[in-house]
């Protein structure tokens, strides 16, 4: 793989862990403004989840992208309860 073409899928990964960490702020503010209790809150709750997630596994990627660029270790995520950590 080339750094050039490294470089662009570093840079997308990057994209993709803003745009994952806005939607769990968004999650999260929809949540602050839901009913306490209420279904939509019990959503609200369940995409910031699911966001922060998905922030989590394009921050891994990144990283792997990254360590193919400096040739060092790439770093592993530890499952706890089936839940990235």
């Amino acid at each position: 793989m080339s750094a050039v073409i490294s470089l662009s899928a570093l840079d997308a990964a990057l994209g993709r862990i803003t745009w994952d960490l806005r939607e769990a702020e968004r999650a999260l503010r929809a949540y602050r403004e839901s009913p306490a209790g209420s279904d939509g809150a019990l959503l609200c709750l369940g995409g910031a989840r699911t966001a922060l997630r998905d922030a989590a596994a394009s921050l891994a990627a990144a990283d792997a992208l990254a360590a193919r660029l400096r040739g060092a270790p790439v770093l592993r995520l530890r499952r706890v309860k089936g839940e990235a950590q």
